[in-house]
């Protein structure tokens, strides 16, 4: 049983870490494809729209992706089951998503943030869409995340190809981000006519007072999703109102991949969630010691990554920018130490997920959210990049703590 259970933590890591090396991958040809056609300046605002039509789809997400893979693990064989909640959170997204497209084109056409780049902006809204529709929640529930690496690497090979064609000059940066969107958009509906299709279930409307209930139920798992995204990626919004341009778009570069690197205890998270909500059940002894194998695993392997980071960060930015560019080589190895004391949060985060903490999960994820913003704000305007950098590495500091002291609180995990 637990050689079968370690196995499948080795076939769900290797596939998402092969996604995400496909993410690096195509990173590597399309940054510099648009840092030198669209130029440093434009290709900062096309990163700063794409973070905060993010951060919109975040609201459009309601938490779905915490708690419905658990709930797609331990109930898989239960084909009527499967259909209902599927159908509830494609409607609840579909419906959020319409409601937000409408509300922010008004905000962003009446208000003219952006002024003569609201454009971007605006075309950049339908990734909310896209997001809507993505099928991530079912894969990882399924185990399936082969499925993911193969949809992911059909978009991502997409989306280069119309980039290639049809990005020339600044003039076109309105389409990066659409053209981002309207791609997931055709993949994502593909896969789902094949989810509806393979499962023998069909898409059927929901009663009104379902889709209630199943909002207010989630309705604490979506604020925790919120200040989790904001605290993680609303950065290079703030920044935007304390540097130039050109120092957002040198900034952007490094981000692109600290993003990646931030990934890594989100992955493994993704990987052990299934099996550690099954194990839960039957032993919780068993999942203590499962999990402290890949504790100490996946601290080893985000230090290695840091090193690594350290000693190339000259050249992963001299290959995305084919220039020297030394602010954003030091902004790269800050950023690689983020993901390493995320990991320190891994055992927290798996107890509060499996054991259905709402409320602690919202207040941590609350506060460690209230202290970036503010932090953030503070170093921002004092030392620019490298203080949103600083801002970061406290903010996983103060995460950890916080998420340790509820739990023992509630005296219910074992340490």
């Amino acid at each position: 049983m637990i050689l079968k259970i370690k196995n499948l933590f080795l076939k769900n890591f290797f596939n998402l870490s092969t996604n995400q090396f496909i993410n690096v991958f195509f990173t590597l040809l399309i940054t510099p494809l648009l840092f030198r056609r669209i130029g440093t300046e434009v290709f900062g605002l096309v990163t700063l729209c794409f973070s905060i039509v993010s951060l919109i789809s975040v609201f459009n997400s309601y938490g779905f992706n915490l708690n419905s893979p658990k709930d797609i693990a331990t109930n898989k064989n239960n084909r009527s089951f499967l259909q209902i909640l599927i159908c509830e959170i494609l409607t609840i997204k579909l419906i959020f998503g319409f409601l937000l497209v409408i509300l922010f084109s008004i905000i962003f056409y009446v208000s003219e943030l952006f002024n003569q780049n609201n454009s971007i902006i605006i075309f950049s809204l339908i990734i909310i869409f896209s997001e809507a529709i993505n099928p991530f929640f079912y894969f990882q529930g399924k185990d399936q995340f082969f499925n993911l690496v193969i949809s992911n690497f059909l978009f991502k090979s997409i989306y280069f190809i119309c980039l290639l064609y049809l990005i020339k000059s600044d003039q076109d940066a309105y389409l990066v981000n659409f053209l981002f969107g309207l791609t997931a958009i055709f993949i994502y509906a593909f896969y789902w006519i094949n989810i509806f299709k393979n499962e023998e279930i069909s898409f059927t409307f929901i009663n009104i007072k379902n889709l209630i209930v199943r909002i207010k139920d989630n309705f604490e798992f979506m604020l925790s999703s919120i200040w989790g995204y904001i605290s993680v990626n609303s950065g290079i919004i703030i920044l935007t109102g304390f540097v130039s341009n050109v120092e957002l778009g040198n900034f952007a570069v490094a981000q692109k991949v600290g993003f990646f690197l931030r990934m890594f205890p989100v992955m493994v998270t993704q990987s052990i969630l299934q099996k550690s909500a099954i194990l839960y059940k039957k032993s919780e002894e068993d999942l203590v010691s499962y999990l402290n194998n890949i504790y100490k695993y996946s601290i080893t392997v985000s230090f290695f990554l840091f090193l690594i980071i350290s000693f190339s960060s000259e050249i992963i930015i001299y290959i995305l920018t084919k220039q020297q560019i030394e602010y954003s080589q030091n902004i790269l190895i800050l950023l690689s130490i983020v993901p390493l004391l995320s990991v320190l949060n891994l055992k927290n985060m798996i107890f509060i997920l499996v054991e259905d903490k709402k409320r602690i999960l919202n207040l941590s994820t609350w506060l460690s959210t209230i202290f970036m913003l503010i932090s953030a704000v503070i170093l921002s305007y004092k030392y620019g990049g490298y203080g949103l950098c600083y801002s970061l590495i406290l903010t996983e500091i103060i995460n950890f703590m916080a998420c340790k002291i509820l739990l023992k609180l509630k005296n219910n995990v074992k340490t």
